[in-house]
Parts: C-alpha cells; structure tokens; sequence
C-alpha cells in the first residue's frame, strides 16, 4: 500500500515537470507552463481569484491540465515557502510533516 503511494507521488512529481518548464531564454528561466510564456505561479494564484471561466477568458488557450498543474505547483511552492520560513524561525521542521493552514477548524 505504501509503494502505491510513493508511486504515485512520484508519478505526480513527473507530470508536473512535463506541464511546468523553466528554460533560461523564457522569462528569465522562471517557471512557465509548457508550450507557453505564461508563469506557472501567476496563473496559479489567479485560480485563486478567479472562476475557471474568467480564467479561460483572459487565456483562451490555456488547456485544463496546463491549469491544473500550474495550481498544483503554486500550493507546492507556497507549502515550501511556508516550511522553510518555519525552518529559519523555529529550526528544523521534518520533510514528510504535512502542514494545513485555515483548515476551517479555528474558533
């Protein structure tokens, strides 16, 4: 059961580097969605604001796997943003901790 898992982390981690790019001459190598100029965390946080139908409107090539992974890169990227800002303050914070902010369950 625990292969399965570790399979298909790592079958996630491959996809999004297939879907999410860096290439030195584009954007100054940050991240960008494959086959685009459109930065993977700026498309990523305006899913946050936005509707998929906004989102579509302003970028209407943009194909659903592209979003979706560019979601799934902008939570990773603010989950270890998160885990190494912790780090400095705190010390060390272990790799595999899962850490949930606003789950919904403050008072």
């Amino acid at each position: 059961m625990r292969s399965d898992a570790v399979r298909d982390a790592f079958g996630e981690a491959r996809r999004l580097q297939e879907l999410i790019v860096t290439e030195p001459d584009i954007r100054g190598g940050m991240p960008t969605l494959k086959g685009s100029r459109r930065g993977a965390l700026e498309i990523g946080d305006q899913a946050r604001l936005e509707s998929p139908e906004e989102l579509y409107a302003e970028h209407p090539t943009l194909k659903p796997e592209l979003l979706a992974a560019a979601i799934e890169y902008a939570k990773q990227f603010e989950d270890d943003m998160f885990r190494s800002a912790f780090r400095r303050v705190r010390g060390t914070v272990p790799g595999d901790i899962n850490l949930v902010i606003g789950d919904g369950d403050e008072d």
